[in-house]
């Protein structure tokens, strides 16, 4: 085996070892944390959220109400199985099939943190979405799921669902999600 093979592989193992990472962390079958940024329609206002494998977490928002708001949550270790479990089959994926997208629209990135590694999805919220992608579905309930747990009833960037029928383009021009 050539000798610049070997290299990158032993760095990185050494850099694994030296920034803490435990064996555990390094052969990791589920993530030790996910997180979640939203950047709102046209750049304006940010939503984000880092949930623990122990359940518990922060969310962020300036677009939630009058005011930002910054607070601890708690889903218990059995909810942070239940978002797993939502978000799972996005885990490989790295786009959405989108019959059309609208480019003003909001856009987020969902993170599973493996240790030192991580595997990332882009969100596009003004896709509408071809037959079968749930990828906006299942995103928005985990994000209503952590809402809730903050008492936040839901986003003000208008990135929820709203579907007044197949092939409808709504008011304000966000293409439907289903």
């Amino acid at each position: 085996m050539s000798s610049r093979l070997v290299k990158p592989a032993l760095v990185g193992l050494i850099l694994a070892l030296a920034s803490g990472a435990g064996a555990e962390e390094l052969t990791a079958t589920q993530p030790g944390q996910i997180a979640y940024r939203e950047i709102g329609p046209h750049g304006v206002g940010i939503v984000s959220w880092l949930l623990h494998a122990n359940g518990d977490g922060t969310y962020r928002s300036d677009r939630d109400g009058p005011s930002p708001i910054d607070a601890s949550f708690s889903l218990g270790a059995a909810g942070y199985q239940e978002v797993l479990a939502i978000i799972a089959p996005l885990e490989h994926r790295r786009e959405m099939a989108c019959t059309i997208s609208a480019t003003d629209q909001a856009i987020g990135i969902l993170t599973w943190l493996y240790g030192i590694q991580h595997i990332s999805v882009h969100v596009d919220f003004g896709c509408r979405p071809e037959a079968g992608e749930d990828m906006l579905d299942r995103v928005e309930q985990v994000n209503s799921l952590i809402r809730g747990s903050v008492g936040v009833s839901q986003s003000n960037d208008g990135s929820l669902p709203f579907n007044p029928g197949p092939g409808v383009m709504p008011e304000g021009g966000v293409p439907n999600r289903k």
